[in-house]
This record gives structure tokens, C-alpha cells and sequence, in this order.
């Protein structure tokens, strides 16, 4: 009956692989595609991250909060935080019109013989049980520079840690808050703690800062041990403008590294979680 010089054999033995395939996959157990999905997750939620600091460095804040944030007309528009050390911009619309505004001047360098760079390191990241939020800390060794018109050169290392809650909108991961924790800024070239003031207006994290005003050594000992830091205190467009109109002020604001600080675990890790009620905000007072 092989007239037709088919294989019978051959085609038996693929039915057979195919059967064996089908029946591993469907013997997956839920928690070997729950682990699956939290993997996928995880790498999904870290490539943000990287994208941030992308985005951050070619100064298109306005690029990142468009592409990476919560859609500002959807649920979680209104409830989207940049935060800073002290204190933070509530909504898509403040977002967008300051840390995201497409005119980066006074907040970023500028783009001629200017550069920024915010490294992402040392990630630890939760997915919620019910995978609809997630939450991480990164560490960003930085450094921030530009020409002056004269042209010299002031550049400076800035070293900070982010927090950052992110919320499952229509089956993509997005940035919900963000919070900055700056550790110190320094002219390179000048003892570490010095906290120099940001070359060419730039910010930690694209803080809204703008340039200290002539002479001025940017953010004192003193004042970064009352728990302020460079960005909040220097005007964002320039010498002698008022400081970020904050939606809210922290009370307790994370101290920066001084002869006085004392180490802490801030931000502190995540812990597993099942659902959003469960846990804690980075952007929450005390965090």
C-alpha cells in the first residue's frame, strides 16, 4: 500500500514527538508559568530602567514620561508621583510640564557640550502576586557636566538611589512613581561630600534645579544635614527663580552623605506582596 512512497514509519514517529511535546507543555505546573511570567516581568521592568537612563541622558525627559510612564489620560494619571528628596510633583500633567517638559532649559544641560549620565545598577525587584503592580530600588552612580562660555569645563559626580512602584497598564509595565534619593554631588576633582553646585543647571536624577546663583557653592554641609539637597533649593531656571513648586513637601527627608549622616537601609528592598493594598509606596512620607 506504499505506492505513493510515503514514510509510514516516519510519520508515526513525528505524531509521536509532537503528542510527547504537547503533553510536557501541558503538564507545566501553575507555578512553572507563574515563574515564568514574574521572569518576563522582571526583564520587562528593568529594561524601563535602562530606558530611563537613556532617555535621561539625551535630555528627552519629555521622550521618557511619554514613553515609559502611565498614559496621561488613563486611571493612574492622576495618582503618578516624581518625587525628589524633598518633596514631589502629583499627576501626569505636573509630570509632564516640569521633570518631562520638552524645554529642558534650566533643568538639564545644555545639549551643546553638555552631558548627563545616571548609570542603573544593584536592581531588586518584587512582582506582586497578582502581577498587576511591581516595585524596585536601583543605585545610579551618575555624572553631570557642560562647557561654560568661556570654555572651561565644570563637571561633577552624582551619586543617587531610586525607588520606583510601576502598575500594569493595558498588559504593558509602566513607571507609576519615581523617587530620587540623592547621596552626594561633587566636583570631580574635590573630596567626595563637598556638594558642589550642578554644572550648567543640571539636577540629580533631572531634578528641576537650574544654575546657583554667581559664587554660590551649591548645597552646604549644613543644609544637606537638615535633610536638604542640591535641586531642591537651586532655582529651575536660573539664578534668583523660585525652587520647585512641590505638590507636597516631605516632613522627614532623606539626609544625604555628611560627617553627621548614619546609615540606613533607604530605600528600604521590597518584600513580596499579593496585591497593591499590601504594601508600601516610595513616595510615601517617611520613605
Amino acid at each position: 500500500m506504499n505506492q505513493f512512497g510515503f514514510n509510514y514509519r516516519g510519520i508515526y514517529l513525528a505524531c509521536i514527538l509532537a503528542l510527547l511535546l504537547f503533553g510536557t507543555v501541558a503538564c507545566q505546573t501553575a507555578e512553572e508559568k507563574k515563574a515564568a511570567l514574574k521572569g518576563a516581568d522582571y526583564a520587562e521592568i528593568n529594561n524601563l530602567m535602562s530606558l530611563h537612563s537613556w532617555y535621561h541622558a539625551a535630555l528627552r525627559n519629555d521622550i521618557e514620561v511619554q514613553e515609559i510612564w502611565v498614559s496621561p489620560t488613563g486611571e493612574f494619571a492622576k495618582t503618578a508621583i516624581w518625587a525628589q528628596t524633598s518633596g514631589y510633583f502629583l499627576g501626569m500633567e505636573k509630570i509632564m510640564s516640569t521633570y518631562g517638559a520638552k524645554d529642558s532649559k534650566g533643568n538639564m544641560p545644555d545639549p551643546k557640550g553638555g552631558f548627563v549620565w545616571h548609570t542603573i545598577t544593584t536592581p531588586v525587584v518584587e512582582i506582586a502576586e497578582d502581577r498587576q503592580t511591581a516595585k524596585g530600588i536601583w543605585y545610579t552612580p551618575g555624572i553631570v557636566g557642560s562647557y561654560k562660555e568661556d570654555g572651561s569645563n565644570s563637571s561633577q559626580w552624582m551619586w543617587e538611589k531610586y525607588g520606583v512602584d510601576f502598575v500594569m497598564e493595558n498588559g504593558k509595565w509602566k513607571v507609576w512613581h519615581m523617587k530620587v534619593y540623592t547621596d552626594f554631588s561633587t566636583p570631580i576633582g574635590e573630596a567626595i561630600g563637598t556638594m558642589g553646585a550642578p554644572p550648567g543647571g543640571a539636577a540629580p536624577g533631572g531634578a528641576p534645579g537650574g544654575a546657583a546663583p554667581a559664587g554660590a557653592p551649591g548645597t552646604t554641609p549644613e543644609k544637606q544635614n537638615a535633610g536638604e539637597t542640591i535641586g531642591s533649593e537651586l532655582a529651575p531656571q536660573g539664578a534668583g527663580a523660585p525652587g520647585p513648586n512641590w505638590d507636597y513637601v516631605y516632613k522627614k527627608q532623606y539626609r544625604g552623605w555628611s560627617k553627621d549622616s548614619v546609615v540606613e537601609m533607604v530605600p528600604r528592598p521590597p518584600k513580596p506582596y499579593k496585591t497593591w493594598s499590601e504594601t508600601w509606596s516610595y513616595t510615601d512620607e517617611g520613605e
